[in-house]
C-alpha cells in the first residue's frame, strides 16, 4: 500500500513569495540556457527548487518554464524505499509566481492531513462489448434481425468483447475479424460485418462513449469484389409457382398493396425497380393508357402503352393515392416506396414459394427470357427493356415501336394470367 507525504529536502523558508520575485525566476530561466551535465553533455531540462516542494522546470532548448509540485511516495519495490514524483501545476508566466505558491501551499496542507489531491480516478475503459450492448438496446431492430445480430457478435466479435476500443486498431480488426471471413470465401459476409463494425463505432462516437473515430478508413479491396455474371431467370414451372405465391401473399396481407402491385408491374412491363418506384402520377396518362418513364438508367425516356392488367393495378393505386408517387411508402405516404422494402417483400414471397436466389432484377430477366421463348423479335424485347441498340442498328432504328410493344405486352400479360389460373 502506498503512503504519500511531502518531500522536505527542498529549502524550507517561510514567505518565499516575498523573497523570490519574478526577476529571480527570469534569472533562473536565463541561467538554464545550454546547461550541461558532469559529462559535458547538454541536458534537456534544468530543475530549480523554490521551497515548499515547488519546483521550476526549465527547457534548456526552448527556454520555457513549467511549475512542478514534487512528492515522495513510499514504495517498497524501490531500493531506497521511496519513489519521487512530480505533478505539473502549469506554465510560467501563464501561472504566476504568486498563484503557483498558493497552489503549492494548498497541496501541502492536504498532504499533511493524509489526503492525496494528486490521485486521479482512473478513467473508465470502454470495451467493444459496452458499445455493442448500448447500440443493441437502442436500435429499433426486428426480432429476426436481433437474432442475426446476436449471431454476428458471437461468431465474429466475441473474441474482442473485452478489448478496450483504444487498443482495437484498424489493423487488429482487419487481421482478426475481416480477413478470416474473406479467407473462408464469404465475401458478402465480410462486407456486412465491416459495415456493422463501422455502424457501432459511429454510434459510440455520436453518443460520446468515445472521442475518436474507428474503422472509418477500412474497406474491402477491389480484388475481393469479383463481379459474377448473373443470368438467373425463371422457367415456366417456377414462374407459375412465383405468381401463385405473389397473389397468396397479397391476399393474406403478408405483403401490402404497394409491394404487390409494383412487383407485378415489373413482371408485366419488364421495367427496372427504380423506374417504377420513382414514377409519379403526372407521368401516367389514363386517357392514352400510357406511362412515361423519365428516371431511367440510360437517361433515355420511354413511353409504354399499357395492357389492361397493368391499368387495373394503377387504378387500384389511385384509390389510395397519398402523394405524387404512384408507389408510395405505406409508413411514410409522402415518400416513394423504399427499395429495401421491395427486396424485403420479395424475400417473403420467395420463402413462401421455396424459390432460391431470386432478386427483383431477375423478374426483368425472366420477362426478356420468356418473351424470347414466345418467339417475339429481339429488337422489340430490347426496346421494351429500354436497352440501347448496338452496332449499326442504333443508327437506323429510331422507331419507338409503341403499338408493336403494346401487342407484345398484352399477349405477355394474358400468358401470365393463364399461368396463374392453371392447376
Amino acid at each position: 500500500m502506498y503512503m504519500f507525504y511531502v518531500h522536505l529536502l527542498c529549502i524550507p523558508f517561510r514567505g518565499f513569495i516575498m523573497r523570490i520575485t519574478d526577476q529571480t525566476i527570469k534569472k533562473l530561466i536565463a541561467q538554464s540556457k545550454n546547461s550541461i551535465n558532469e559529462d559535458g553533455e547538454q541536458i534537456k531540462y534544468k530543475y530549480h527548487s523554490l521551497g515548499n516542494n515547488l519546483w521550476l522546470r526549465v527547457s534548456t532548448a526552448k527556454m520555457s518554464a513549467t511549475w512542478l509540485y514534487r512528492t515522495c511516495v513510499k514504495d517498497n519495490s524501490k531500493k531506497n524505499g521511496y519513489r519521487l514524483g512530480y505533478h505539473t501545476i502549469g506554465k510560467y508566466p501563464v501561472i504566476s509566481l504568486k498563484k503557483a505558491g498558493e497552489i503549492a501551499d494548498d497541496l501541502y496542507e492536504k498532504f499533511k492531513i493524509g489526503e492525496n489531491p494528486l490521485l486521479v480516478e482512473p478513467e473508465k475503459v470502454v470495451v467493444l462489448k459496452d458499445i455493442w450492448d448500448k447500440w443493441f438496446n437502442a436500435a429499433p431492430l426486428s426480432n429476426n434481425y436481433r437474432i442475426k445480430c446476436e449471431g454476428m457478435f458471437k461468431n465474429h466479435f466475441q473474441k474482442h468483447a473485452n478489448t478496450p476500443l483504444n487498443k482495437l486498431s484498424d489493423k487488429i480488426a482487419w487481421q482478426t475479424i475481416i480477413q478470416p471471413i474473406l479467407d473462408a470465401g464469404h465475401k458478402n459476409q465480410a462486407r456486412h460485418v465491416l459495415q456493422k463494425l463501422k455502424q457501432i463505432a459511429r454510434f459510440a462516437k455520436s453518443t460520446y462513449l468515445i472521442d475518436f473515430s474507428l474503422f472509418e478508413s477500412m474497406k474491402i479491396p477491389e480484388e475481393y469484389r469479383t463481379k459474377r455474371e448473373r443470368n438467373r431467370t425463371m422457367e415456366e414451372a417456377e414462374l407459375k409457382i412465383f405468381l401463385k405465391a405473389l397473389e397468396a401473399s397479397y391476399l393474406d396481407n403478408t405483403i401490402d398493396i404497394t409491394a404487390h402491385h409494383l412487383l407485378k408491374l415489373i413482371l408485366l412491363l419488364g421495367t427496372r425497380k427504380c423506374e417504377l418506384a420513382l414514377l409519379t402520377w403526372d407521368k401516367y396518362d389514363a386517357n392514352e393508357k400510357t406511362i412515361f418513364l423519365t428516371e431511367t438508367k440510360n437517361t433515355d425516356n420511354l413511353i409504354i402503352k399499357l395492357p389492361p392488367q397493368a391499368i387495373c393495378l394503377l387504378e387500384d393505386m389511385r384509390q389510395i393515392k397519398s402523394s405524387e408517387y404512384i408507389f408510395h411508402s405505406m409508413q411514410k405516404p409522402k415518400n416513394h416506396i423504399c427499395i429495401r422494402s421491395i427486396l424485403y417483400f420479395l424475400q417473403k414471397i420467395t420463402t413462401r414459394a421455396n424459390i432460391k436466389n431470386l432478386t427483383v432484377h431477375d423478374l426483368r430477366r425472366t420477362f426478356a427470357s420468356r418473351l424470347t421463348t414466345l418467339r417475339f423479335r429481339l429488337e422489340l424485347i430490347e426496346k421494351a427493356l429500354n436497352h440501347r441498340l448496338q452496332g449499326t442498328a442504333k443508327h437506323y432504328q429510331h422507331d419507338q415501336m409503341l403499338e408493336e410493344r403494346h401487342e407484345m405486352l398484352v399477349e405477355w400479360a394474358n400468358y401470365l394470367d393463364e399461368l396463374l389460373l392453371s392447376k
